[in-house]
């Protein structure tokens, strides 16, 4: 899989939580909607690479977070690639979306379908917009707001691997679930509760994963997604949306391939995919 350009649009506003799983995330307010965060992170990535929306083959969205996608605010799922292309205009391009994959794990499964189809232009975009679900207060955990989206031309060439956190083999990591609310009455109501257990020593052992997962693959630089703000200098973590500026200054190093390595919480394990980078003069 080819990255041919980035485009990212985080909230201003950031919260911070305390406990295990806490730190500082962009997190959207009052009647924001996701869609004022895509459509910029999109159209960012196609100015950059000179492609127009009519010139898309493929929209892949990812998300976790049930919320309001587009101007009507009765509608509420994690859905986001159909309300995209409608908006974006990309009348041409195939929809698909996926709710509880890792960002790595997608670039993947894309990279071997689309490449399969002859796709030139595929535009993976994932987003958050979670302020209708109730943060983890007992361990600090929450989502990460925002939009990045990849324009991507796929190869057939990624490789992919799974691999288990680090520290004991024998710890037992407990997964996020997103119960979700049964009774929501108005449209305002809380769409569900995010419950990720505190567990110390979780963001240590999601690190030394990456690291181990990186190992595998020793000829290449590798960019990572960042979901706890302990152990961090500033407490800030961005989730998935990390690897934008993570990319990008791969490409000004002209570094031709890299590997991207993601954190499912779902599954609670690391995964990676190399990934093949357009340079700045050429995305």
């Amino acid at each position: 899989m080819l990255i041919q350009a980035v485009g990212v649009n985080l909230p201003p506003s950031y919260v911070c939580l305390e406990g295990p799983l806490g730190g500082e995330r962009p997190r959207a307010q009052g009647d924001e909607m996701l869609m004022q965060r895509l459509l910029p992170a999109v159209r960012e990535a196609l100015d950059e690479a000179a492609v127009k929306p009519e010139e898309i083959d493929l929209i892949v969205g990812l998300a976790l977070s049930p919320d309001h996608l587009i101007e009507n605010r009765d509608i509420m799922a994690p859905k986001i690639g159909h309300p995209l292309q409608k908006v974006l205009g990309a009348n041409r391009a195939h929809v698909f979306d996926l709710t509880d994959s890792s960002l790595a794990r997608a670039l993947y499964v894309v990279d071997t379908l689309a490449s399969d189809q002859g796709y030139r232009n595929v535009l993976v975009v994932r987003g958050e917009s979670s302020q209708g679900l109730e943060v983890d207060s007992e361990s600090g955990f929450a989502l990460a707001d925002g939009a990045l989206a990849l324009l991507c031309r796929p190869t057939g060439k990624a490789a992919f691997r799974r691999g288990a956190l680090g520290g004991d083999p024998a710890q037992e990591w407990l997964p996020l679930s997103i119960p979700l609310n049964t009774d929501i009455r108005q449209v305002g109501d809380v769409k569900g509760h995010l419950n990720l257990p505190a567990q110390l020593g979780l963001p240590e052992a999601v690190r030394a994963g990456f690291t181990r997962l990186a190992g595998d693959f020793p000829q290449l630089n590798w960019v990572r997604e960042e979901w706890f703000g302990q152990g961090r200098p500033d407490g800030r973590c961005l989730g998935p949306f990390e690897l934008a500026s993570q990319l990008r200054a791969a490409q000004r190093d002209r570094l031709d391939e890299l590997l991207l390595i993601s954190f499912d919480p779902f599954g609670m394990v690391v995964e990676g995919v190399t990934l093949e980078l357009a340079g700045e003069a050429h995305a």
